[in-house]
């Protein structure tokens, strides 16, 4: 699950279908950002399927695709560890 707080959603889509990303992205609603702690913009958060952050990047990515291609593989492949 990947999610993009005020951004333009169909913007987004297309440019992870473009790069064959398949992923389901959801928009935060109000109050979802500030739940996760954030403290500026913009932040990427990778969440699991178990609701668990397994991934957080501060500040703008050179590269989205790049970073969420290599970040998803690897939450796919490495367990949380608490």
């Amino acid at each position: 699950m990947l999610v993009a707080s005020d951004s333009k959603m169909q913007e987004i889509r297309k440019a992870f279908r473009s790069q064959g990303i398949s992923e389901q992205v959801i928009a935060a609603a109000d109050g979802d950002v500030e739940r996760f702690g954030s403290n500026g913009v913009p932040q990427t958060y990778v969440i699991d399927e178990n609701g668990h952050i397994r991934v957080l990047h501060y500040g703008a990515l050179p590269d989205v695709v790049s970073y969420l291609t290599a970040d998803l593989a690897a939450v796919k492949t490495v367990p949380v560890i608490r």
